[in-house]
């Protein structure tokens, strides 16, 4: 299985090396001295768990992968989208600096690496190691009742911010960027995903295994950012942290249910 997925793996091993490097970045360069408060905050919490823990999981996930676990492949793919999110978002939401093709190239890689790594044959042979007794429906229920919650958030947002004239504390720009990101879409993905795991397709289980575990990390990314904007002034910084670590634990929840209902966690070549 790992020989089949070199090349996503060499592209993986690169955006590892330029995720760290990105996120170390503003220990040694003034990158963020154009951004306002609030995506000062973002960018700088990102950086924290980037650095940290999503770097560090991305790498543990390929060797997993490597070693022929299946469980280390939905981890790595996993983690792999949480990139691509994260440096979408540094690509389109930061003001331009020395790290903008940084950002472009991860961006770029991720995705690349993402589509090389998808394959009809191993979404299928791995979702078929999961055990009937998977809680399939109740995981798809939460992942249904997370799409609508964002959904709804960034909703009421817009209703306040251009019917109401509500001051949120974002600049119209930065709010269109992530409401818009999220609703066109992580909002589809998460729903196609959980219907698909809803019928209990193959795929679905493997993909919704590593779409959980995106949605582990990138929260705390969120809860980070909170972090330093309140220590950068930002009004309702902690607004919805109480949304982020309540999607973040049950994400949790659901990838040790999905992880522990694999009956056959490693694959030969």
């Amino acid at each position: 299985m790992a020989s089949k997925l070199r090349t996503p793996l060499i592209l993986s091993g690169v955006i590892a090396g330029l995720a760290a490097a990105s996120s170390a970045g503003p220990f040694y360069l003034d990158l963020y001295r154009h951004d306002t408060p609030l995506m000062l905050g973002t960018l700088e919490g990102s950086d924290l768990i980037t650095l940290f823990l999503a770097t560090p999981l991305l790498i543990w996930g390929m060797i997993l992968t490597m070693r022929g676990s299946a469980a280390g492949i939905l981890l790595w793919i996993g983690m792999l989208e949480c990139m691509l999110y994260t440096f979408a978002y540094y690509l389109l939401g930061a003001e331009m600096n020395e790290f903008f093709l940084v950002y472009a190239a991860l961006a770029a890689l991720s995705l690349l690496a993402i589509i090389s790594a998808m394959s009809n044959a191993w979404l299928t042979a791995i979702g078929s190691t999961f055990k009937k007794k998977t809680p399939a429906r109740r995981i798809s229920l939460f992942m249904f009742a997370v799409a609508a919650a964002l959904a709804g958030l960034w909703s009421y947002d817009w209703y306040q911010i251009t019917l109401q004239g509500a001051d949120l504390g974002m600049p119209a720009e930065t709010f269109r960027l992530t409401a818009g990101v999220g609703m066109a879409v992580f909002v589809p993905l998460m729903l196609v995903i959980a219907g698909m795991l809803w019928r209990r397709t193959p795929a679905g289980y493997a993909l919704a295994t590593s779409i959980m575990v995106m949605a582990t990390v990138y929260p705390l990314t969120l809860i980070a950012s909170s972090l330093f904007q309140a220590r950068a002034g930002v009004e309702r910084a902690w607004a919805t942290v109480p949304l982020w670590a309540a999607i973040a634990a049950g994400s949790l929840l659901c990838c040790a249910a999905l992880f522990r209902n694999m009956q056959k966690p490693r694959f030969s070549e």
